[in-house]
């Protein structure tokens, strides 16, 4: 196959959140890749990137107007136009062919400046539904967001979604990037870093059950002390084993029979699967928002850290509501349990308390 020179346009620098695109683009082919980023990759020199690199940073109002409606509107839809014109002089020699863009916030705005300007076929990534930035961003801005990203989607000529009810989501809205026009990307991971599956265990003996924990937490704090309150009604003692940084956690008292185990923060997915493995971990939590407002990102996102606890071979207690595509996704795998149902306790009960359902899962 051969891969057109591609223009890639991210609000981040290729260095700091997006693990799963720099994994796609180390894989392609010398000089076929352009990233451009509207901020400056942290390192500096972006760790010896294997491919072209430029940012353009737009510029911010005062610090005490950064972070207002006012602030975004500034930074991320009113420079647009001159940023699309900086990018497409900076990469001129380059000559893309494709432009591919992940519109999120600023980007989505300059992506279609830079389409319009550039004249190639447009190709989207998308990994969250838009709507959900509705309660992230001010709310007085995420209008004039919302129109800058219906109209490079309206404008694309394909997609790429990180699961089927995201993909399904924006067919609704987008009728030329529907399933016709789109695939998925699931997260995925290399498949050396993939355990086997842990020996059969008699855990009769001992009442302690390890959870383990990754990344961000994507619930409430009332959310998260209910799952707490289930684990204080089972006959186990849990330690609570996380692989992040401690202020990504809430402070809800611990139950009698809880308690924290922060390891040092794993910079690597491997680091992650070892350090389950390695403490005896039982089954890792992955938590969503139950609340209705955040049944859309429920429904349409799929967490990156459902991939290291299938490499970790390890159960998946999934604390989020039932139509969650995480969980519709570890359903179908009988890998885990949900504690949205009938009977959450029940199912916490049988994970922990039965060895051959463990195994199984």
């Amino acid at each position: 196959m051969t891969m057109p020179r591609t223009l890639l346009l991210t609000l981040w620098p290729p260095d700091a959140k997006y693990k799963i695109l720099r994994r796609y683009a180390e894989k392609l082919p010398d000089g076929s890749l352009f990233w451009c980023s509207l901020q400056e990759c942290e390192s500096g020199n972006g760790g010896s990137l294997p491919f072209k690199h430029a940012s353009v940073v737009p510029a911010s109002l005062h610090w005490r107007l950064r972070d207002t409606w006012c602030g975004y509107l500034y930074r991320h839809e009113l420079r647009a136009a001159g940023l699309a014109r900086s990018l497409a002089g900076r990469v001129g020699t380059f000559r893309p062919e494709v432009l591919w863009v992940l519109p999120e916030l600023g980007a989505a705005r300059v992506g279609y400046h830079l389409c319009r300007s550039l004249g190639v076929p447009l190709h989207l990534t998308s990994h969250d539904a838009h709507e959900t930035a509705r309660t992230i961003v001010p709310p007085l801005y995420y209008p004039f967001y919302e129109r800058s990203v219906n109209r490079i989607f309206r404008a694309a000529d394909s997609v790429d979604a990180v699961s089927e009810g995201l993909l399904d989501h924006l067919g609704t809205l987008y009728p030329n990037v529907g399933p016709a026009n789109g695939i998925v990307f699931h997260p995925s991971i290399d498949a050396a870093l993939v355990m086997p599956d842990p020996e059969p265990r008699d855990r009769s003996r001992s009442p302690l059950r390890r959870i383990g924990i990754c990344g961000s937490m994507r619930v409430s704090e009332e959310q998260w002390r209910q799952f707490l309150e289930m684990l204080s009604g089972l006959p186990y003692e849990f330690e609570i084993v996380s692989c992040a940084y401690r202020d990504r956690y809430f402070d809800a008292a611990l139950p009698a029979n809880v308690r924290q185990v922060p390891l040092p923060f794993a910079p690597t997915e491997s680091d992650v699967i070892t350090a389950f493995r390695k403490n005896g971990v039982d089954a890792c939590y992955l938590g969503l928002w139950k609340q209705a407002g955040h049944g859309l990102f429920g429904r349409t996102s799929l967490s990156a850290k459902l991939v290291t606890y299938a490499a970790a071979a390890l159960p998946v207690i999934v604390d989020a509501r039932e139509d969650s595509v995480a969980w519709q996704l570890v359903k179908r795998h009988g890998a885990g349990v949900c504690t949205s149902g009938s009977d959450p306790r029940g199912e916490l009960e049988r994970l922990f308390g039965d060895d051959d359902a463990w195994h199984g899962m």
